[in-house]
């Protein structure tokens, strides 16, 4: 690309230096926080987002919760037709 060969090795550094900047903007944790937090499930959640991160708290998996419900009915029926 054209544009970046006109960018100084200062300019790089710069944005690389903002760059990581920008990754602690958003750290808002409490200064207790480790303490405080007695799950945990959520202490790694939190120790996980100070550095690179590695993964998410997310929802409620409906497929294998489906998937599970129904082993669980076929298990019930097995057992009332025995």
């Amino acid at each position: 690309m054209l544009r970046d060969s006109t960018r100084t090795a200062t300019q790089i550094a710069n944005e690389t230096a903002l760059n990581d900047d920008l990754d602690k903007l958003f750290d808002v944790a409490h200064a207790n926080a480790l303490t405080v937090i007695t799950i945990a499930e959520d202490k790694a959640f939190l120790v996980d987002q100070h550095g690179p991160l590695i993964g998410y708290i997310a929802g409620v998996d409906m497929v294998l919760s489906a998937k599970e419900e129904r082993k669980a009915k076929k298990l019930k029926r097995q057992k009332y037709l025995k």
